[in-house]
């Protein structure tokens, strides 16, 4: 699993992290249908280290849930999309 979604998205609610998974290829897809839950205990830098082997983890810049007026992200699956 964490080879062919080597990439993705953790944040933390009250008493659980969360991740996303998101592929390393093709387009850079985001599955929301695969997805990591666990209880806190930490900090969500340690969890993401220590659970999926993260490097060079960023930050998000905006909270998750937030969007962007006017700012379109078309659903494609494959960089050949037109």
């Amino acid at each position: 699993m964490h080879e062919r979604n080597a990439l993705g998205y953790a944040y933390e609610t009250d008493s659980h992290f969360v991740h996303i998974y998101g592929k390393n290829y093709d387009f850079n897809v985001i599955s929301v249908g695969l997805t990591a839950i666990e209880g806190k205990s930490g900090s969500l830098r340690d969890w993401v280290i220590r659970v999926f082997g993260a490097q060079d983890v960023k930050p998000l810049q905006l909270p998750i849930g937030s969007s962007i007026e006017n700012v379109w992200r078309p659903s494609l699956y494959y960089t050949g999309h037109p």
